[in-house]
């Protein structure tokens, strides 16, 4: 018998039923995990991230100069030494752009499972179901490069511009972010960054996506107008005034004039955006 009461009537479980219990539990949190990724990605990282001492267990490990790799996947290791070497090209690049890196190597879990890769907790998720997907790996490296993963106008949109200006855009993005900002200026669905700047990781996809391409485009003016040092420090908490010589709001009306003024041509979100991102279309232009 796994678990009963004792003669003063206490409820009792053994430890056979505790570890029983231990690993159904991770089950249902990964679980959830690639559920909360599908219908509700915002919230896949905290998720995710509730499992990770219990992913710790058993991994076949690879070090690199910047990454270890703790594989519980069915990659090959061709594979994960393909990845490896990714991740290693994709990392000299970000850090020669941004101009920051991070104090130590990288933590990568690779896992089965079908989401595109994502930073949680401080690490990098990677995913295998027959093959590595990496379309995000660029993505997500550039964003713990950067140090923070919310709130996602300046973290998401430093990494977007980074993908953007190191030639690594997913294929998944078919246009820059000053033609998104276009786009959505145009359409009447521009989001004031009063807003964007709240934006989390709990927002709806819409807004999460909104922010990130005008972080990105606003972070590229901003770069190219007070250089990455005065970026740099408002990203870590420096006070945007002080920093730049402005306010937020005189900010935002300079950047838009310099965006209407490049006269650009946007796509339409459908074929500028393709594959499992492309339902995103749907729900801005609703």
């Amino acid at each position: 018998m796994s678990e009963g009461k004792d003669t003063r009537g206490r409820f009792w479980i053994s430890g056979e039923a505790l570890t029983r219990w231990g690993i159904a539990a991770v089950v249902l949190i990964l679980f959830y995990g690639l559920l909360a990724y599908r219908y509700a990605p915002a919230w896949a990282p905290r998720v995710l991230g509730l499992a990770q001492p219990a992913l710790n267990l058993r991994a076949e490990r690879l070090t690199s100069a910047h990454f270890e790799i703790h594989n519980r996947s069915d990659a090959r290791p061709d594979q994960v030494q393909n990845l490896q070497s990714l991740l290693e090209r994709q990392y000299s690049a970000l850090i020669r752009f941004l101009g920051r890196e991070p104090d130590g190597p990288i933590q990568v879990d690779l896992q089965n499972g079908t989401i595109p890769a994502l930073p949680a907790n401080g690490r990098l998720q990677v995913f295998y179901n027959g093959y590595i997907d990496t379309e995000t790996v660029g993505f997500a490296l550039a964003m713990l490069i950067a140090g923070r993963d919310d709130p996602l106008f300046t973290a998401g949109g430093v990494a977007l511009y980074a993908l953007e200006e190191t030639e690594m855009l997913p294929p998944f993005i078919r246009q820059d972010s000053d033609a998104w900002v276009t786009w959505l200026d145009r359409k009447g669905l521009y989001l004031p960054l009063r807003q964007a700047t709240a934006v989390g990781l709990s927002s709806p996809p819409e807004d999460i996506f909104r922010a990130v391409v005008e972080g990105a485009s606003f972070t590229r003016w901003l770069v190219a107008r007070a250089g990455w040092e005065a970026y740099w420090g408002w990203f870590d908490g420096a006070d945007f005034a002080e920093t730049f010589g402005m306010t937020l709001s005189e900010a935002e009306t300079m950047w838009l004039a310099d965006v209407r003024a490049q006269n650009l041509e946007p796509l339409p979100c459908a074929a500028a955006l393709s594959g499992s991102f492309s339902g995103l279309c749907r729900e801005l232009e609703r």
